[in-house]
């Protein structure tokens, strides 16, 4: 497993392999129960369970967040970004990472649908690193 920051492994045993290896596909978002085990540094995770995580359950959409650095940031990229943001109109609020400290919250009129296509899109748009959900 990993996110923008770390990753560790998790082991996964054919038993449960055999009940959850379909829910397992790239850049899809689980929830894993497991045991954890560790020896001399080394830390793994035993899955026990997995379930996909399915943000609309939670009641509101997570927002989007963006990180674009400012000298990223042209005319041509704001209006390219507009528009795709634009073709996928929902529920999630966006917000754009300037640096650490700096976060801009886009208006509603920009609120999207992160389940729509939009994320390859944006990945392509901004670069892969630049998108979090």
């Amino acid at each position: 497993l990993e996110d923008l920051t770390t990753s560790i492994e998790v082991m996964v045993f054919p038993r449960t392999f055999s009940d959850y290896g379909h829910l397992l596909e790239d850049d899809r978002v689980v929830i894993v129960r497991a045991r954890l085990q560790k020896r001399d540094e080394e830390i793994k995770l035993m899955a026990q369970t997995i379930e996909v995580f399915e943000p609309e359950l939670l009641g509101s959409s997570p927002p989007l967040r963006l990180e674009i650095r400012p000298d990223q940031l042209s005319e041509a990229l704001i209006e390219r970004l507009k528009l795709v943001l634009a073709e996928h109109h929902g529920e999630s609020q966006v917000y754009i990472h300037l640096n650490d400290t700096q976060a801009v919250k886009l208006s509603d009129e920009f609120n999207v649908d992160t389940n729509s296509g939009l994320i390859p899109e944006l990945r392509v748009l901004l670069g892969s690193e630049s998108v979090v959900l």
